[in-house]
């Protein structure tokens, strides 16, 4: 349920898919650069993806790569990644450097996970500001009134005395 919500929230969405889909690529591109076959080698990676229904959906890719289709058609029927990224693993598969496109997909993704966390931090930095403003104000504001407590009840007994 996590999961979804995490799919599901506005802003946030696409830098946790980009983070799933990072973890993903780089690790089936070191199963497959070690010399496991691919079919392997996605059982293995997806499980590390991060992401319960992504994982599920990977994971059902596998009898069709062990029939003997091709890894772009498998995962474009998941539909866990972009057309653009199976154009990426297509190529690579009909050139013979599927390792390499996945390297090169792992890195754009990487890079859009590290932009997503630039902006989060520079979106969150103004609210973190606010509430730590307010912490202090309030802290500040309950010790000025305990002072100032102190200082009339020491004046209201001067004048009684």
């Amino acid at each position: 349920a996590m999961d979804n919500l995490k799919m599901c929230l506005p802003g946030f969405s696409t830098f946790a898919r980009n983070r799933c889909r990072s973890r993903f690529t780089t690790n089936l591109a070191y199963l497959i650069k070690a010399g496991i076959p691919v079919p392997g080698a996605l059982r293995t990676a997806a499980p590390t993806c991060g992401n319960e229904p992504m994982e599920r959906a990977l994971l059902t890719a596998v009898p069709a790569l062990e029939q003997g289709e091709r890894l772009a058609e498998v995962l474009g029927r998941t539909r866990q990644l972009s057309p653009h990224d199976l154009q990426i693993i297509a190529t690579g598969e009909e050139s013979g450097t599927l390792s390499e496109a996945l390297d090169r997909l792992s890195r754009h993704y990487q890079n859009e996970v590290k932009g997503g966390m630039k902006n989060l931090a520079n979106v969150l930095r103004i609210p973190m500001y606010l509430a730590l403003g307010t912490v202090v104000a309030y802290a500040v504001g309950g010790a000025a009134k305990a002072y100032f407590n102190r200082v009339f009840e020491l004046g209201d007994e001067m004048m009684n005395f």
